[in-house]
């Protein structure tokens, strides 16, 4: 047998087309799980070699498999895996090589989003910083929001973002509410949320600062507390310490003390005296108490 003429015969029909298959595409994974990378080579005969390359470079060593098919897959990928993939098809026999359109494998690592502080409380007037720390890859980008409402905006005057962080320059008490801070990047979304509580402090006003009532009927006593939170109203008398509430002497859901039956030695400052996370304030009423008989004789 001729074996010369065989092998020219061999060599003869021998080829190697143009096209893939399958072309690699971009593919994410996050650090330490598996990276498959597809590529069919083109149709050839015989079989064509499949490598691949990293970056230009010929991948080859532990840690990588091409499988028959020509898939390339990163048993565990790692962040110096990032980079551009090409997958090559050589024939020898026809002396021929065709190479892949490029696919870049994107090694992430999950984002990792803390805020200062979940619980904001500071007094009106003050000055608030609120900031957003962020790891991860793709490295993320920072954006906060209130109310669905992109920051900084008109609707929230006095707020300004810089970089990650979120400043309130005098706090209003229509700063109060959550604020959303929000990490992207190709892969995630993660969000982080903080609740600003904007402390009014207590103003205490009475209503009357001077009283006359008369021995033996009801006397009522009324100031009024603004604040937020809403203060929490108690009573003193000058120069004595907290009322005692009794059947004497109790207190409206509004905060008014009511003596039920006045008598002589109820007379005195009364001191009303709201209270509550951003301090207290307090106004003095003067109760005088006349006779039942001065009032008779006119």
């Amino acid at each position: 047998m001729n074996y010369s003429w065989f092998i020219l015969f061999i060599f003869s029909l021998a080829f190697l087309e143009d096209n893939f298959l399958q072309e690699p595409e971009d593919t994410i994974v996050y650090e330490g799980q598996e990276a498959f990378i597809r590529c069919i080579p083109p149709s050839s005969l015989p079989p064509a070699v499949v490598t691949w390359t990293h970056d230009d470079v010929l991948i080859q060593g532990d840690g990588y498999q091409i499988t028959t098919d020509g898939h390339l897959v990163i048993i565990t990928a790692g962040m110096a895996d990032s980079g551009v993939y090409r997958c090559v098809s050589n024939n020898p026999l026809a002396n021929d090589s065709r190479s892949s359109q490029t696919a870049y494998l994107l090694v992430a690592s999950p984002i990792e989003l803390t805020i200062s502080s979940e619980l904001v409380q500071t007094l009106v007037d003050s000055e608030v910083v609120i900031t957003c720390s962020d790891t991860g890859v793709p490295t993320p980008s920072i954006s906060w929001t209130r109310d669905n409402v992109n920051l900084p905006n008109s609707l929230y005057p006095g707020i300004t973002i810089n970089d990650n962080q979120l400043r309130i320059m005098n706090a209003l008490l229509a700063h109060e509410g959550y604020y959303q801070c929000t990490a992207v990047n190709q892969v995630e979304t993660q969000v982080a949320q903080v609740f600003v509580d904007v402390i009014q402090p207590p103003n205490v006003t009475a209503v009357m600062t001077s009283i006359t009532s008369i021995e033996g009927i009801q006397s009522i006593l009324t100031c009024s507390a603004a604040g937020d939170p809403q203060p929490v109203i108690d009573w003193l008398i000058e120069g004595d310490s907290s009322i005692s509430l009794s059947t004497i002497h109790s207190v409206y859901s509004n905060g008014s003390l009511v003596i039920s039956y006045t008598v002589r030695s109820d007379a005195g400052n009364y001191i009303c005296r709201g209270t509550n996370i951003g301090g207290e304030d307090q106004d003095t009423i003067a109760l005088n108490v006349s006779l039942f008989e001065l009032f008779s004789e006119f």
